[in-house]
């Protein structure tokens, strides 16, 4: 049974191992299973980066052109309608484009060797009760608008990764070079759906805002998966294309191609100002030149990720707070503002540490602040390219308390070893854990520790390049610290 009254980031419908691996209430990056802490930009709190552990780059915002209109103005881009509802694609309160957004989400970190998943999420203006449809049009050869199999009805996308609310479903079907139900079965093999359902894993999970917030409405996010492995001639490294879409209906936008209601991005496609598509199509003997000049209208190609996040954490130290992060791969890297949650629910800048702008190597950086907050405080991490673009780290939590045990861990390249240091104020018996991003075990050790501070080395010679977890327990207290670590040969 649907909650009456979600919170932000709480579950409404659905379930999903790959999106929400903790199978909690809330999609939520923090520690615990708790609700969001943010009005605007949620996408920095979806789960996850931080609950996969292999997981290279946070979610980022799909930016599109066009703007989506807000209540005051007609919501509805294809029907007509002047109220926002349950197919209507929105932005959150604050405006601007984000209402579409993706991850490709790297298990192993090792690229395109097959295991690498595209997750997807759409912002609704409101809850969904019954049969609608929502989908992501993939464009596999960044070519939208002059692809060599352009068809009426289809300006060259290869995919699409329809979501149906009944049942949360996620399909996957060819529409290479089609439109239209009888017209993509015909070419491939009397089946187009590549799979129906894909899996049932899509979520409906509340918002915090929407531009079209007011009275009942409920805002949402629609969220859901597909492996690459079952993109033919798409890896996560290519230069694809995505627009978004709904429906009215359970029925697909290019496959079935009926009742579509919203064209992502754009709040009118016959205006001058943003599509002009009336114009392109006058005369045009495509009976679907004005669907088709809004879908190209509406592709975007998601930017390229300036930096590889390979680790961002926190420690409360001698009445301050020690923030370091990890980086791989930095392009266009200008900076990084550092916020943390302020007492009125809002991220503010603390501080700026600059970016080493291009890098294929693993960069350390830290920050250290003046702790704030009676029991715990809230931080992220705001990077910011030289053209301006920036993206958000996930969100971490400090405990503004001095623990009994701390940890810092590092991997010695030059030793070939794991360097842990403990800091536990009494004698006790510590075990060490280095898990793989499977979770299992792959090195183990019981170290005495006489109180105070430690450092125990542990052999990294087994261990290939990756990203691995350490976890330290006081074999007293039971109290277990989880960090992780990167190894870089």
């Amino acid at each position: 049974m649907p909650p009456s009254s979600p919170d932000p980031g709480e579950i409404i419908d659905g379930s999903n191992s790959i999106l929400n691996p903790d199978g909690g209430t809330f999609m939520s990056n923090l520690s615990g299973d708790v609700t969001w802490t943010v009005t605007d930009n949620e996408f920095s709190q979806f789960e996850t980066v931080t609950a996969i552990g292999g997981a290279n780059v946070p979610w980022r915002i799909l930016e599109n052109a066009g703007t989506e209109p807000n209540g005051v103005e007609d919501p509805n881009d294809t029907q007509s309608g002047g109220s926002c509802g349950n197919t209507d694609i929105v932005t959150d309160s604050d405006g601007g484009f984000d209402y579409a957004y993706y991850a490709i989400i790297d298990p192993d970190g090792t690229a395109d060797n097959g295991d690498e998943i595209l997750a997807l999420a759409l912002r609704i203006s409101d809850e969904v009760s019954g049969a609608f449809s929502f989908s992501f049009l993939l464009d596999a050869g960044n070519d939208i608008g002059s692809d060599a199999n352009e068809v009426c009805g289809n300006p060259g996308f290869e995919y699409e990764i329809q979501i149906e609310s009944n049942g949360n479903k996620v399909n996957l079907i060819n529409i290479d070079g089609c439109a239209g139900e009888s017209d993509c079965d015909a070419p491939n093999g009397g089946d187009a759906e590549i799979c129906a359902p894909c899996n049932s894993g899509a979520l409906q999970v509340a918002a915090s805002s929407s531009a079209c917030s007011g009275g009942s409405l409920q805002p949402v996010f629609w969220m859901a998966h597909i492996p690459f492995s079952s993109l033919t001639g798409v890896d996560a490294t290519d230069d694809f294309r995505l627009a978004v879409a709904t429906t009215t209906s359970p029925n697909s936008v290019i496959y079935k191609g009926t009742n579509v209601a919203d064209y992502g991005g754009i709040g009118d496609p016959d205006a001058v100002s943003e599509c002009d598509c009336a114009a392109e199509c006058s005369g045009s003997g495509c009976s679907d030149c004005e669907q088709d000049c809004a879908f190209t209208c509406a592709t975007v190609q998601p930017s390229p990720f300036p930096v590889e996040w390979l680790a961002f954490e926190g420690e409360y130290m001698n009445q301050q707070v020690v923030l370091k992060w990890v980086t791989g791969n930095e392009v266009n890297n200008n900076y990084f503002e550092i916020e943390r949650l302020s007492v009125a629910d809002q991220f503010e800048k603390i501080g700026q540490v600059e970016g080493i702008g291009n890098s294929e190597e693993p960069r350390t950086y830290s920050f250290v602040s003046d702790a704030a907050g009676e029991e715990k405080s809230f931080y992220r991490l705001r990077q910011v390219d030289f053209d301006g673009q920036s993206s958000y780290s996930n969100i971490i939590e400090v405990s503004l308390k001095d623990e009994g045990l701390t940890v810092e861990s590092f991997f010695n390249g030059i030793e070939d070893r794991i360097e842990v240091k403990v800091v536990n104020p009494t004698p006790t018996s510590i075990g060490i854990r280095i898990l793989g991003i499977d979770g299992k075990e792959v090195l183990g050790s019981v170290q005495d520790h006489a109180g105070g501070s430690s450092t125990f080395n542990l052999p990294a010679s087994q261990l290939s390049s990756g990203t691995y977890f350490i976890q330290v327990g006081d074999q007293q207290t039971r109290q277990l610290v989880t960090k992780q670590i990167s190894v870089v040969r």
